[in-house]
């Protein structure tokens, strides 16, 4: 998703860039977009994956897995993101980049933002996303569910946070995914309103 919007924004006349692993480079630039590789890559998390299946095969050994890659890959991503992002610049990440998106355009003087595109990331309503199973028919069992979804999803990217943070002299926040107390909330208020 982000290939392609990156090289819509190209196709519009902005300047874009699209930081990818290296393996995916060649995809990530093919939509117009630069692509800024990351020097890493997945095959320690799907040895470690194949290594310990049970673990792999629930929901709380896959969270546990990828934030560990993720501290694995941080300074890599981290490297690819700073040399990607320009003073003044608008970041977009995905959930799993939202914290150093956040931290590196608070370093760059830019500005942030993080775009759903996937059925497992948290919103209110019950048809937009694979957890529609645990969704009740309360209003706020669903927002406290909701909530937390999003508080876990955004953590698994804290390591890479942090390292950027360390990068671009930010001093560290608090919350998952080193998102402000007030952004969850105003997250999730913004899609209980989003229609």
């Amino acid at each position: 998703p982000m290939a392609v919007l990156g090289g819509e924004l190209a196709r519009r006349g902005v300047e874009a860039r699209v930081v990818a692993l290296a393996e995916y480079a060649d995809l990530a630039g093919r939509y117009g977009a630069e692509a800024v590789p990351i020097r890493a890559d997945l095959t320690s998390a799907l040895e470690t994956a194949r290594r310990h299946p049970r673990v792999a095969g629930t929901a709380f050994g896959q969270g546990w897995l990828l934030r560990r890659w993720v501290s694995e890959v941080a300074g890599p991503v981290a490297d690819a993101v700073l040399k990607a992002a320009r003073p003044g610049d608008s970041l977009l990440s995905g959930i799993l980049g939202a914290g150093a998106a956040v931290a590196a355009a608070e370093g760059l003087g830019g500005r942030a933002a993080t775009v759903l595109f996937t059925a497992q990331l948290p919103t209110v309503y019950r048809d937009s996303h694979c957890f529609a199973s645990w969704f009740g028919p309360w209003d706020a069992y669903n927002r406290w569910g909701t909530g937390l979804s999003w508080s876990v999803a955004a953590s698994l990217g804290a390591p890479l946070a942090a390292e950027v943070r360390r990068r671009v002299g930010r001093r560290g926040r608090r919350g998952p995914g080193a998102e402000p107390k007030t952004g969850l909330r105003g997250r999730l208020g913004a899609l209980a309103r989003y229609e």
